[in-house]
């Protein structure tokens, strides 16, 4: 779950870092109570889950209150990277003195968290900050040690008071290792009269551990496509891949497998799509209506469901599939493999709803293949 700017700050003050005074507004109206909070000039920022704000016209300066009115209506009305504006954050212009840039994140080649940390933040910092960003990695035992927090220090020639470094740095770390952050970035971090206030925040939640997490509600933005967030929503593991036939099947190990011997076959997987070890005819009615809608699926030609009975008994999917079949005509092809306990029945109920449904892996992509042309 990637988190709006506003969000996110919420987060990061909550764990004690400075952010600008601020509030969220959403209509021009709402600009003669945030110039009262904030005071004024007052700076303007959309809300969208993109970069380049600035450049499409989405931070704004306002010096009085009707500009803030007719600031905050532009803002508003403003496309942004595809987006519209969710609201305008009111912040309190900040007397900047100098700009860093500062991330953790997560580095899978290694397998650890890492931390970055610019001399130089602000716009355009992939192209500005050159070789001035350094990279730490994070031993999770240990958290951000003195040691680290020296080699910042260092790095900015001590300008910066090391204990509101360090006070920052462990602050950083206990939001991003609490909050299961796969991101969080400070871009830019402002120094102000030696403190150190976050100007930006980007934050990234692990979707896997959202549980951990309920006060964020229906904060952020779902990462996936429409299909992966319309599987979400209904707990079931789905991962859109872009080709032509959709493969359902109980375990991510088989499903993985089939997509093998679909490509085996000159075809391609339109998706993954993992049961687990359903026995409900409900979660099986529905995976397959979404693994068969064009609507969700673009490019979709058929749909390949290939079950494997152990826990699962075949005639508990075999009734969820001509559920499915039966509320409404499916978008595409449907063939079926089974196999398992009551195996022989499942595919004996499928025939009868006229679904075809084989026993044998080859045979049954060799249907799809046919009926997809």
């Amino acid at each position: 779950m990637d988190l709006i700017e506003h969000e996110g700050k919420k987060i990061l003050n909550r764990f004690g870092i400075c952010v600008p005074r601020g509030t969220l507004v959403s209509r021009g109206e709402d600009a003669k109570e945030a110039v009262r909070s904030v005071g004024l000039p007052v700076v303007l920022k959309a809300q969208v889950p993109a970069g380049g704000r600035g450049k499409a016209g989405g931070v704004q300066i306002a010096t009085d209150l009707q500009d803030a009115k007719q600031k905050v209506e532009n803002i508003l009305g403003l496309s942004i990277g595809g987006f519209s504006p969710m609201g305008v954050l009111a912040e309190e212009l900040i007397p900047v003195r100098k700009e860093f840039y500062f991330a953790l994140t997560v580095d899978r080649e290694v397998a650890a968290p890492i931390m970055l940390f610019g001399t130089i933040g602000g716009i355009d910092i992939e192209a500005a900050a050159g070789g001035s960003i350094s990279r730490t990695m994070i031993d999770i035992d240990k958290g951000i040690t003195f040691t680290d927090i020296d080699e910042i220090w260092n790095r900015v020639e001590r300008r910066t008071g090391r204990e509101e470094l360090e006070r920052f740095l462990l602050a950083a770390w206990d939001a991003f290792w609490n909050m299961d952050c796969q991101l969080l970035e400070i871009n830019p971090l402002f120094e102000v009269d030696g403190h150190l206030i976050a100007g930006d925040a980007k934050l990234s939640i692990d979707d896997d551990a959202l549980f951990r997490h309920p006060d964020l509600g229906s904060s952020g933005i779902p990462r996936g496509t429409d299909f992966e967030m319309a599987c979400r929503q209904v707990k079931l593991t789905g991962v859109e891949l872009g080709g032509d036939i959709a493969v359902v099947a109980n375990g991510a190990g088989l499903t993985m497998a089939v997509l093998d011997e679909i490509s085996d076959a000159g075809l391609s997987g339109s998706c993954f799509l993992d049961m687990g070890g359903t026995d409900d005819p409900a979660i099986v009615e529905t995976a397959v209506r979404l693994a068969s809608d064009k609507n969700l699926l673009h490019g979709l030609e058929g749909t390949f469901i290939c079950m494997f009975g152990g826990i699962t008994r075949c005639d508990v999917v075999a009734q969820g599939i001509i559920n499915a079949v039966k509320e409404k005509p499916l978008d595409v092809p449907l063939v079926v493999r089974m196999r398992g306990v009551n195996e022989i029945e499942g595919r004996e109920m499928l025939r009868a709803e006229g679904i075809e449904a084989h026993l044998d892996i080859g045979e049954s992509i060799q249907a799809i293949k046919r009926m997809v042309g």
